[in-house]
C-alpha cells in the first residue's frame, strides 16, 4: 500500500537538515526531506556538503577528548536554560 508523503519546502527541509543527516526524528519526516531532496537540485547538492562536512568534523573529533572545564561549562549553560 503506497502513501502520499507530504510536499515540504525547501525552508522546511533546511531546518531538519541536521535531523536528517543524524537519521534522528519521526521516519515520516525524514521521508519527506528524502522527497524534497530528489525534486530539489539546490537543497541536493547542499545536504551533499553538508553530508561530507558533517562527516569530517565527525572523523576529525574521534580523537580529541572535551576537557572537563568545558563539560562542566556545558551543563551549567544547559541546566540554566
Amino acid at each position: 500500500m503506497s502513501h502520499r508523503v507530504r510536499q515540504i519546502n525547501c525552508a522546511e527541509a533546511v531546518s531538519r537538515l541536521y535531523d536528517y543527516l543524524d537519521r534522528e526524528g519521526p521516519a515520516a519526516s525524514l521521508e519527506e526531506v528524502e522527497v524534497h531532496l530528489d525534486l530539489c537540485r539546490h537543497c541536493c547538492s547542499r545536504f551533499a556538503f553538508e553530508a561530507l562536512l558533517w562527516q569530517r568534523v565527525r572523523e576529525e573529533g574521534r580523537g580529541e577528548k572535551c576537557p572537563e572545564e568545558l563539560k562542566a561549562k556545558v551543563r551549567a549553560l544547559l541546566e540554566k536554560y
